[in-house]
């Protein structure tokens, strides 16, 4: 008698069940369904099995990567069971489905919003739930979202919640859909969740920058108020704690690709050098990467965390500068160190790196002037307020620098340019000129300091060819005496910064920040 059971073919791969359900869900894969069945909705059994795996958020958006928004809009059917079953589960209390859920949805929100469309807002309302659903349930969405996170005692689970509103806010930015979360206020509740987990990283505090720049010049945006009238101290110092705490993690990360640190000779080191490792009693602790490996490392950052720090790192000097992100820069500088000076905090800082900066781009821009003088606001937005910075620097360093010799040091960068600060002033001076205006008076006052101590180290030379850096130091020290700083009070002054008048830079760097955001909602 033959058997009734037949022999299946082995599987080349081996899929997680979920997996399987994510193919058979979306009709990437062929399954057993009849033509007439093709685009039926699962049933419960299935919606049950789904919810009650651990999801693969990285396998579900790289199946729905591949869809064009177009493909997406002809399967619509399992788009819409998919979306309100996943709210449903999400907002229920049991668990492991719930989390499972909000998991599930945010990676099929990344790749639903990733696609481009003909009318963003009606075809992603088509895609989700259709005309006559979004409403009710994009609203039990927030409405959900909104309630675990500020009511949840499980962390992770609020985490997932604050993920899953990111990449809704993040993806559904240039849509209405974003309306929604002015509708239903979850600053509290965002709020609540970072004074109950401060180290709950990046997620709340883009979360928050989000929503507070939608749509803040067109109408009035409830995040934006919020902020604005916000006086609770502690509140205020987990908000920049847990962003010096995001850009310090960032800042490790490019530290803990290569020590650049001299190592001191000892025993180990010796040990090391000939080629006796073993023997050295540091044999157990892991060898530093090679050249290969650190570029490796080096090529895979910023993480996606860097979304907060972009107009740290992307500053490449070009001919058509950023002229008001680069002013912006310097206007912030300005702003920090007259705080130092008012309040006399030696700041123990990277100075030279500062120093070196400023001149650089001083430098920069003497040696493109014949470029750059075209440009709208080169001169009041760019040039002015990097010689009052350096001026103000260098006429009340010694209120909020760590020690003598920093302060000498910006001296000696000045003198080092001494060739470069007259040019800079010649390209960039106005013409005719009414009187000294704010930028002739800074630049002034840098070329008289550097003009007195170049005269100082032309009387060394006659007596000594070459100086060693203690000489050096001695005569800018000994330069103090018959020195006249610059004490002009206007060096550190600044205009109230308006947003209206950077209108087009924000929204600019707004469209930015949302797609990093949605990376790193992704990841």
């Amino acid at each position: 008698m033959d058997s009734p059971l037949t022999q299946q073919l082995r599987p080349d791969v081996f899929e997680p069940k979920i997996v399987q359900l994510y193919l058979h869900l979306f009709n990437i894969l062929a399954n057993d369904a009849d033509d007439e069945d093709e685009d039926a909705v699962p049933t419960e059994g299935f919606w049950r099995e789904f919810f009650l795996l651990k999801p693969d958020k990285q396998r579900l958006f790289d199946i729905l990567s591949p869809l064009t928004a177009n493909e997406l809009l002809h399967i619509q059917t399992q788009t819409h069971a998919f979306f309100r079953r996943s709210i449903a589960e999400a907002t229920s209390a049991r668990s492991p489905q719930n989390q499972n859920a909000l998991e599930n949805l945010t990676a099929f929100l990344s790749a639903v919003f990733g696609k481009r469309y003909t009318n963003p807002s009606t075809d992603v309302i088509e895609v989700l739930a259709g005309l006559d659903s979004i409403d009710r349930l994009v609203s039990d969405l927030v409405n959900g979202l909104e309630l675990i996170i500020r009511q949840s005692s499980d962390l992770d689970f609020r985490h997932k919640a604050v993920v899953a509103a990111l990449a809704m806010v993040a993806g559904a930015f240039q849509t209405s859909l974003v309306s929604y979360f002015m509708h239903r206020d979850l600053f509290p509740a965002l709020m609540k969740y970072i004074h109950d987990a401060p180290e709950s990283g990046l997620p709340p505090f883009v979360l928050i920058g989000l929503l507070a720049n939608y749509n803040k010049f067109e109408t009035q945006n409830v995040y934006q108020n919020r902020l604005e009238d916000f006086v609770n101290q502690d509140s205020i110092n987990l908000l920049v704690k847990g962003l010096a705490h995001s850009c310090q993690q960032i800042r490790d990360g490019y530290a803990a690709v290569q020590d650049d640190e001299v190592n001191a000779w000892s025993l180990s080191t010796t040990l090391n050098f000939v080629g006796l490792r073993a023997l050295s009693p540091e044999r157990n602790k892991p060898s530093p990467p090679t050249e290969e490996e650190a570029k490796a490392l080096f090529n895979a950052l910023p993480s996606e965390k860097g979304c907060v720090m972009l107009s740290a790192y992307s500053h490449n000097l070009r001919k058509r500068l950023d002229i008001h992100l680069h002013s912006l820069a310097l206007g912030i500088l300005l702003r920090l160190l007259g705080a130092l000076e008012r309040t006399k905090t030696r700041l123990h800082h990277h100075w030279p790196y500062l120093w070196a900066s400023l001149l650089n781009l001083m430098r920069f821009l003497t040696q493109y002037s014949a470029d750059m003088t075209y440009l709208r606001g080169v001169r009041d937005e760019l040039c002015t307020p990097l010689a009052r910075l350096i001026a103000f620097c260098l006429s009340t360093g010694d209120t909020f620098l760590p020690d003598p010799a920093s302060y000498d040091d910006l001296f000696y960068k000045l003198i080092e340019a001494s060739d470069v600060l007259p040019k800079f002033k010649q390209a960039f001076a106005q013409r005719p000129v009414q009187g000294a205006d704010s930028f002739s008076k800074a630049m002034d006052a840098l070329i008289s300091v550097s003009s007195h101590y170049h005269d100082l180290f032309g009387d060394q030379k006659g007596r000594k060819k070459h100086q060693s850096p203690a000489a050096v130091q001695k005569v800018i020290r000994d330069g103090y005496e018959s020195l006249n700083l610059p004490s002009d009070e206007d060096f550190g002054t600044w205009q109230k910064w308006r947003e209206s008048s950077m209108k087009a830079d924000l929204k600019k760097m707004i469209r930015t920040a949302v797609d990093d955001a949605r990376l790193f909602a992704q990841k």
